[in-house]
């Protein structure tokens, strides 16, 4: 048990994030809300005085995951804005708490109408990483970069783009991460519907079948995994495992 043995550490406030992020995921959100306020009492008593934006950009990212989830945009904008992230490698520029702390932020600011500044930001962002500065590829945080920035470009109808960003997220969830993921079964149900409106049947049927076949290993409920802030959910069953770095 972490409460018990590791109080107030860092491993507990990311174990608690992740959790938390997961059951937002099965649309749980109640149950997910003070797992990440005992996250953050967690990490700011690890800290104390001495800020770790890198770092704590997980607990943000699920923060802000949460409030999106809602449609509270200004609450998630706010989370966002609350972690300063640095501009260095040698600080964390390129850690993946800090990348999908900056994903969060362009989902959010989507949310508000401001799809094109967050396009940008991705852009950047995914440019950025593929720059010999970065200290090493971070496949699935470059992944959930792939996947926002395909929900984005869903937001502003460029449906072509989109696919090819969720084509690019599903192929590297696929080679890193696993293949039973709720995010990879996200990722999956938004290309099904991109291809189905390029009038790509066969493609679509297939990946909506894949999408379906995680669901039904998860037991989770699609639903509030796709379509982010939609109404009160229902109970759903604990989620079997969880993946650091998503």
């Amino acid at each position: 048990d972490l409460r018990r043995s590791f109080p107030g550490s860092q491993v507990l406030a990311e174990s608690l994030s992740d959790l938390a992020d997961a059951l937002i995921a099965y649309g749980r959100y109640d149950e997910a809300e003070p797992l990440l306020d005992e996250a953050l009492t967690a990490w700011r008593s690890y800290t104390g005085d001495k800020e770790v934006p890198a770092r704590r950009a997980l607990v943000a990212a699920a923060r802000v995951h949460l409030a999106r989830a809602r449609g509270r945009a200004a609450q998630a904008i706010a989370e966002a804005e609350s972690v300063e992230l640095p501009d260095r490698p040698e600080l964390g520029r390129f850690h993946p708490a800090a990348l999908r702390l900056v994903a969060e932020r362009a989902l959010a600011e989507a949310m508000v109408g401001r799809s094109e500044s967050a396009q940008a930001r991705l852009t950047k962002e995914l440019a950025e990483l593929s720059r010999p500065a970065a200290d090493a590829r971070q496949p699935l945080a470059e992944a959930r970069l792939l996947s926002a920035r395909a929900t984005v470009r869903e937001r502003i109808g460029d449906v072509s783009g989109a696919a090819t960003d969720y084509g690019q997220s599903i192929a590297l969830r696929e080679q890193h991460g696993d293949p039973d993921s709720l995010w990879l079964a996200a990722d999956l149900a938004h290309f099904a519907a991109c291809l189905a409106r390029l009038d790509r049947p066969r493609e679509s049927a297939t990946a909506e079948q894949r999408a379906a076949a995680i669901l039904k290993v998860q037991r989770a409920p699609g639903s509030h995994l796709f379509a982010v802030g939609s109404a009160a959910p229902q109970a759903a069953a604990a989620p079997t495992h969880l993946q650091r770095g998503r």
